[in-house]
């Protein structure tokens, strides 16, 4: 089943939440207008757009939720580290409204645009 309505231009490497409610998948980086990260529930409903960069001015790479659904890491270009590379951010993840605000979670030459949230448990 399609999730992504025709002209959406949705691309690889979607994720699915935690909950099973949602997935979450970006536009081809080379889009026209802008480049976005969306949201939708997995019978297509509930679409809505989570980020989007104007085109040109940055990229999206993958991204992932975290165990409880409640924050998500994304991978940026231009990054914050000091060549620009992609780095990872991290954003509060409501599915009702857009993730205005995204916190640099690395910020270093390493070209970092593949994060995974994992599900391990944590070691004290």
């Amino acid at each position: 089943m399609r999730v992504s309505p025709s002209g959406v231009n949705g691309t690889d490497h979607p994720d699915w939440s935690p909950d099973g409610r949602w997935i979450i998948f970006r536009t081809a980086n080379d889009a026209p207008g802008s480049i976005k990260v969306y949201v939708a529930h997995p019978d297509g409903t509930g679409l809505h757009t989570l980020v989007d960069v104007p085109a040109k001015k940055g990229r999206f790479f993958s991204y992932s939720f975290s165990p409880d659904g409640t924050e998500m890491t994304l991978g940026i270009l231009p990054g914050v580290g000091p060549d620009g590379n992609a780095d990872v951010w991290i954003g509060h993840f409501d599915s009702h409204e857009r993730v205005d605000s995204l916190t640099p979670l690395t910020r270093t030459d390493a070209w970092e645009s593949s994060p995974r949230w994992g599900t391990a448990p944590l070691i004290p």
